[in-house]
């Protein structure tokens, strides 16, 4: 089971197998990656990696809350800055700015997010 590291070399070394997890998938998907390549890019071991989160998919899971609380913080600070906007238009156009750069750059762990959930999902035959 995940728990969140405390010492700050157990956190630099999640850090470097979540960024590495990151890159990797911004050319492969989930299931072409292995731990192995995820810990050389690292530049750390399989076990250490093993001993973090335990598999992929958990490594997966905690990048996307990574990106969520990244999500989150710049809706916040959307939110407290909106009152500045005269303009309706000036404040769409921020707005979509932000969002649009936090989608691009976490494009990745949202595409891996949408693999791990269409492989779960069962198509009842009547909908087909």
């Amino acid at each position: 089971m995940y728990t969140r590291p405390l010492q700050a070399r157990a956190i630099e070394t999640e850090r470097r197998f979540l960024d590495a997890l990151n890159m990797l998938l911004e050319k492969k998907c989930l299931s072409q990656l292995s731990i192995d390549e995820i810990a050389k890019t690292a530049g750390l071991d399989r076990g250490a990696f093993l001993k973090r989160f335990g598999s992929k998919k958990q490594a997966l899971f905690i990048l996307w809350e990574r990106y969520i609380e990244r999500a989150f913080a710049t809706a916040e600070m959307l939110k407290a800055e909106l009152p500045t906007f005269t303009n309706a238009m000036e404040a769409c156009a921020y707005i979509s700015k932000h969002i649009e750069r936090i989608q691009t750059t976490d494009f990745s762990v949202n595409r891996a997010m949408h693999e791990d959930f269409l492989e779960k999902l069962h198509v009842n035959s009547e909908t087909k």
